[in-house]
């Protein structure tokens, strides 16, 4: 573990804004391994990713295991900043042309437009309550020479027939905010903030109604074969499982799986909220 014991400490949950609405939100059937069981696919990790999979495996019928050694969005899926935007690499739109080519630079632009509009339409066939905040995106440029990147960013999703547009500062000022270090600004009508936990135990919800299986508390202490299966083992039971996923990101200890040992570490932030602004 690269953090203090304290940071490991699935018995509770971190306390935060979106943390102190949880009794108020959605609550997804889930209780801890207690006996030894069989499924196709085993999942580590309750978050976004593991609650994903665990949801669109069993629309296809294949029966799943998710387990989560805290409660259900316990890590970063629960207390996160809650921004659903596109916006992936720090190289723009020429770059990302020069080193891959205009099609894959395309493709990548479409599949981050694509990433939010599933979320939206998860959502709205699952009923899950996003309490969506905004119409979409702003990105200023903090020096006259930024505003070239934002608009090839801009060009790139009109392509894709997403109406981004640049606002000159003065308008920017009229219809944001502002501020003596903006230069013109970037509005792309696709992206939301959201409430993070809100997202995450509704998505757990529609997993469980589609027939996954949730265990949370249930913290995998073991990882082996069974033959040609695996057996993930917690401390009061078992899954035996086809295929394994791990969905744990930057919280999976560093021993449960030696082949991904130094590669995923927690990026540690905090966020200050305040009452709501005009």
């Amino acid at each position: 573990m690269l953090f203090h014991a304290s940071q490991y400490d699935w018995s509770r949950t971190v306390s935060s804004l979106w943390e102190a609405d949880r009794s108020s939100l959605q609550a997804p059937s889930a209780m801890g391994l207690t006996t030894d069981v069989d499924a196709d696919v085993a999942i580590i990790g309750a978050g976004y990713c593991g609650l994903s999979a665990a949801y669109h495996l069993a629309r296809k019928g294949i029966s799943v295991r998710v387990l989560e050694a805290g409660a259900i969005g316990w890590g970063a899926s629960g207390r996160n900043g809650g921004f659903c935007s596109i916006g992936a690499s720090f190289l723009g739109p020429p770059e990302l042309k020069a080193i891959y080519g205009e099609s894959a630079t395309q493709g990548f632009y479409r599949s981050l437009v694509d990433a939010v509009r599933l979320v939206e339409d998860l959502a709205r066939e699952e009923g899950i309550s996003l309490q969506a905040q905004g119409p979409g995106v702003w990105t200023f440029a903090h020096k006259g020479s930024r505003l070239n990147e934002l608009e090839a960013q801009a060009a790139v999703l009109n392509t894709l027939g997403v109406a981004a547009r640049i606002v000159p500062a003065n308008a920017f000022e009229q219809e944001a905010f502002r501020c003596s270090e903006q230069h013109g600004a970037l509005f792309e009508p696709v992206g939301f903030g959201l409430h993070p936990l809100s997202f995450c135990l509704g998505l757990a919800v529609a997993a469980d109604k589609r027939g996954a299986v949730l265990h949370d508390h249930s913290r995998v202490v073991g990882w082996d074969r069974d033959g040609a299966r695996h057996r993930l083992r917690t401390d009061k039971g078992s899954v035996r499982a086809n295929r394994v996923i791990v969905a744990a990101n930057g919280w999976l200890p560093e021993d449960l799986v030696p082949e991904l040992a130094g590669r995923v570490l927690p990026i540690m932030s905090n966020i200050t909220t305040t009452v709501p602004l005009s």
